[in-house]
């Protein structure tokens, strides 16, 4: 178990900090690989709250609210590890960070 995966209790649906920000930070091929091994490892209908956790409780940006519904149409962002994720739902917002950090992680792995 992983320092990442041990956190992701800390946090739940309705409790804790609805929001977490970290300043803009290059991105660390160490962390995208341990959080898209982590979101991959969960059933695809747990993903958005263990994405959060794994935002709030190690850096990043959530800027979700609790109530999505109540904001709709727009855009929803997270960031986590210096790489973004956009989606008009937020059930879509792991999955796009999982194939945004795998598009990082190959553009800063050096070509043989």
């Amino acid at each position: 178990m992983t320092a990442l995966s041990s956190s992701l209790g800390a946090v739940t649906s309705g409790e804790g900090v609805p929001y977490s920000h970290a300043l803009a930070q290059e991105p660390d091929p160490v962390t995208l690989r341990t959080g898209i091994a982590l979101l991959q490892d969960i059933p695809a209908e747990h993903q958005l709250l263990a994405f959060k956790n794994l935002i709030l409780n190690n850096g990043g940006t959530w800027t979700v609210p609790e109530n999505p519904v109540a904001h709709q149409p727009v855009l929803y962002e997270a960031q986590y590890g210096g790489v973004s994720a956009i989606a008009s739902d937020p059930s879509e917002l792991p999955r796009n960070w999982i194939r945004a950090a795998l598009n990082t992680l190959s553009a800063l792995e050096p070509i043989t």
